[in-house]
């Protein structure tokens, strides 16, 4: 399985999502329709950081976000100098596809899951909105 982190801290989103509430569906909350992947420009497997706090912001002012939804998505938009904790410049790719899965992994390996839970809705939002064939590297 390949990684990419450009530290140790910098990749696992340690802040509990758990005070954030479940994404359910509230019967007078007008959903946003998704757009379809062949119509996607966007390649979460290969996008710098500030890709996709650009990406949030366009989901976000086109309705087709909300912000509790986008909540995952800004975490992963964090990238912190190990050494001084200060924040890093996001040009770097990553692939923010696994992190999602691995951090929500490690979420639900700790018992929390309302976290894991917030993360797996992201990938699933992150598989609906990928352009081109997924690939896994083993």
């Amino acid at each position: 399985m390949e990684i990419h982190a450009t530290s140790p801290s910098a990749n696992v989103l340690t802040k509990s999502l758990m005070d954030q509430p479940s994404q359910k569906t509230v019967d007078h909350v007008k959903q946003a329709p998704q757009s379809s992947n062949e119509e996607s420009n966007v390649d979460f497997r290969n996008m710098s950081r500030d890709d996709l706090k650009e990406w949030i912001n366009d989901q976000l002012q086109a309705g087709n976000m909300t912000l509790e939804e986008s909540v995952p998505f800004m975490l992963m938009t964090l990238n912190l100098d190990a050494q001084t904790l200060e924040p890093t410049k996001g040009s770097e790719p990553v692939n923010f596809m696994e992190m999602a899965k691995n951090v929500a992994e490690f979420h639900r390996s700790i018992g929390n899951n309302d976290s894991a839970d917030a993360l797996d809705r992201a990938l699933e939002i992150m598989r609906k909105e990928q352009r081109g064939p997924l690939s896994i590297t083993v």
